[in-house]
């Protein structure tokens, strides 16, 4: 191996031992006897969190594809060796490893064919074009990117789903929204957070959550940092609000998206984050350099007209139901391994 490959390998390693214990292991397994296919998935451990949308999308797929005799297993490790040492194994069909910032170390201990999924931004592979036999798009156009930089296998696309039934719903008119518009966010992710509670607090009712303070604050203006809401309680709150924002450059088919829509809120997002969304006017796409003034005034309208729309949102959510999605996983799958097992 080449010496800036070893003391690449080297700096990820130090890396991912300095953020994580090296104890850090979780081994989800399955029980599915005889199963179709046995799947392993592979999350990043930085964005396998206990109310990230990753670590809901794998336990989603896990769920719902052992209904249908597909056996999936989840392995959560910084132990990267470890990690290729059980990917390789000839016990799993399909390898599928989410937002694989580990792969850059793990893909040179790969002796298998594998698939990848990025859940961040699609500029990570853009140097490679021979990263992964298979990759997962999450929209159209991530797709037409992977095959305009001449991606060289099979690359499809299955949009994120979401358990939409979980979602409690107040209808318009009863209680509708409650005037606030609401972000979700992690520390650091990049979601334009610090922005919004710095420039815009005085402007628009904004609610963050995921977060315990911005800034050394947990209140500013009208905004408010109500610190990280278990899963349980964001299906039951997140209709209490009018609007979402996601004014994200990183985060494409966002699974944040698909849940506002579901719980029935208005949209202002990025033109990242609309990916796989139409034009509807309860969607509002925030044009690049736009002022604080008209993102301000773009929040306030969706958070006021948000009432007249709550229906046709959650009728529009249908479309992002995981039991639509499901099939598309399913069919990829297949797809994937006659490509792996062409010889």
């Amino acid at each position: 191996m080449p010496l800036y490959l070893c003391i690449k390998d080297f700096i990820w390693h130090i890396y991912y031992n300095l953020v994580y214990p090296s104890n850090n292991k979780i081994f989800i397994k399955s029980d599915i006897k005889n199963p179709i296919r046995k799947i392993l998935m592979i999350p990043d451990p930085q964005i396998f969190v206990e109310t990230g949308s990753v670590k809901t999308l794998c336990l989603n797929y896990k769920k719902y594809l052992e209904r249908k005799n597909y056996a999936v297993e989840i392995l959560v490790s910084t132990n990267l060796t470890k990690v290729a040492n059980i990917a390789n194994s000839k016990e799993y069909d399909f390898v599928h490893f989410h937002n694989p910032l580990q792969l850059r170390v793990v893909k040179r201990k790969m002796k298998r064919d594998f698939c990848i999924t990025n859940h961040r931004m699609k500029e990570i592979l853009r140097n490679d074009n021979n990263l992964a036999p298979s990759i997962i798009a999450l929209n159209e156009s991530e797709r037409d990117f992977y095959i305009k930089n001449r991606f060289k296998g099979v690359v499809g696309v299955v949009p994120n789903g979401v358990e939409r039934e979980k979602f409690s719903f107040i209808p318009q008119g009863d209680g509708r929204g409650n005037g606030r518009a609401i972000c979700m966010v992690r520390p650091l992710e990049g979601k334009g957070e610090d922005h919004l509670f710095n420039n815009l607090n005085d402007k628009v009712k904004v609610d963050f959550v995921g977060m315990d303070e911005i800034g050394g604050l947990k209140k500013l203006g009208l905004c408010n940092v109500l610190g990280k809401w278990s899963r349980e309680e964001v299906h039951q709150r997140l209709t209490e609000y009018s609007c979402l924002i996601l004014n994200s450059e990183m985060e494409s088919s966002s699974l944040t998206v698909m849940e506002a829509l579901s719980a029935g809120l208005s949209l202002v997002v990025s033109q990242v984050a609309s990916a796989n969304l139409d034009e509807r006017d309860f969607i509002k796409v925030v044009p690049v350099g736009i002022s604080d003034e008209d993102l301000a005034k773009m929040i306030n309208f969706q958070i006021e007209n948000n009432d007249k729309y709550r229906e046709e949102i959650r009728e529009y959510s249908k479309g992002f139901d995981f039991g639509n999605t499901l099939g598309r996983y399913i069919e990829f799958v297949e797809k994937s391994i006659k490509y792996m097992y062409r010889y």
